[in-house]
């Protein structure tokens, strides 16, 4: 079976058996009206829904003419086909559903503000690490395929947008470390040289850590719109295509 498209995945099996007949005593036709079959559905507890079918008209008989003779045989051949789908339900919501809700809750951290470092770093640190879970124990469970599945994708795009959070949150923090310092450097200065006037201290400090939050706070709702166009993007591309 070829599970590269698990779990989208549909299997068909031909269970035939046959015999071998002299065509002076066959009629095809009879044949080929004994192996009608209508198809059936079953419903099953299996992951797969079953139905069976007609084997297909090229293999219900075939001609065959022997080494030495001029005269055929026919080949009777009987059985049913059984088409396997695979029932989504369990997958959608035992791991599209919860990593798709984890991606959004990682998206709460654009939304806390820059300098609230503990609540950031917990949440999507937190999510992170569950979603790693459930990438490792979906991984474990999965058939083998021979390249990325559409489920496997769908889990490492989730990582994707959640580490990106990570990473994201991480520019801001180096970023707030060197405002930090320049200012702590620019006031050390500032002190030592004496200087009063508040233009000239102003000028010195360059930013100050009011307009650097408002900075952040663009640069995070930025991020929060840019995430959520992709996202979309990325579910029209894959549920669709």
């Amino acid at each position: 079976m070829d599970f590269n498209q698990f779990p989208f995945d549909k299997h068909t099996c031909n269970l035939q058996v046959g015999v071998d007949l002299p065509t002076s005593e066959v009629d095809i036709k009879s044949l080929q009206s004994e192996n009608d079959l209508l198809a059936t559905t079953i419903s099953s507890k299996l992951e797969y829904s079953i139905r069976f079918g007609p084997l297909p008209q090229e293999n219900q008989f075939s001609v065959t003419h022997a080494l030495h003779k001029s005269n055929g045989s026919v080949q009777s051949q009987t059985g049913f086909q059984i088409h396997l789908e695979r029932k989504m339900s369990t997958y959608i919501f035992n791991y599209y559903l919860p990593s798709g809700l984890f991606v959004i809750v990682s998206w709460m951290s654009y939304v806390i503000p820059p300098d609230s470092i503990p609540a950031r770093i917990t949440l999507i640190i937190t999510t992170f690490l569950v979603l790693v879970n459930i990438a490792t124990t979906a991984f474990s469970k999965f058939p083998i395929s021979s390249e990325i599945n559409p489920i496997q994708l769908w889990i490492m795009a989730c990582l994707a947008f959640v580490f990106s959070t990570i990473i994201q949150f991480a520019l801001i923090l180096a970023y707030q470390r060197k405002v930090i310092r320049h200012t702590f450097v620019t006031r050390w200065k500032i002190k030592k040289q004496g200087i009063c006037m508040r233009p000239m201290r102003d000028d010195m400090l360059g930013i100050s850590e009011l307009k650097m939050m408002i900075l952040l706070m663009k640069i995070d709702g930025m991020c929060l719109t840019g995430s959520l166009v992709l996202f979309f993007a990325f579910n029209v591309y894959y549920w669709l295509y």
